[in-house]
């Protein structure tokens, strides 16, 4: 039991401090991402913040076609 909670808890912390996916996936040796994908748990706060990530990007390219 604790293995696998060791492994929560490094996936989630490392997913919270923007570490890539597939980076943690080669770390852990998994062959499949949806492996890695089932040991993480995201923050709301990471959920959050990489959304407004995004969206600045969505609404900077919007703003570039938009003047071209």
């Amino acid at each position: 039991m604790w293995p696998s909670r060791l492994r929560h808890t490094m996936v989630t912390q490392l997913l919270n401090a923007n570490a890539d996916l597939v980076s943690i996936q080669e770390i852990l040796g998994h062959t499949k991402i949806k492996i890695t994908q089932g040991y993480s748990k995201l923050s709301n706060l990471k959920a959050q913040k990489d959304y407004f990530q995004a969206m600045e990007i969505v609404v900077a390219k919007t703003t570039i076609r938009q003047l071209e």
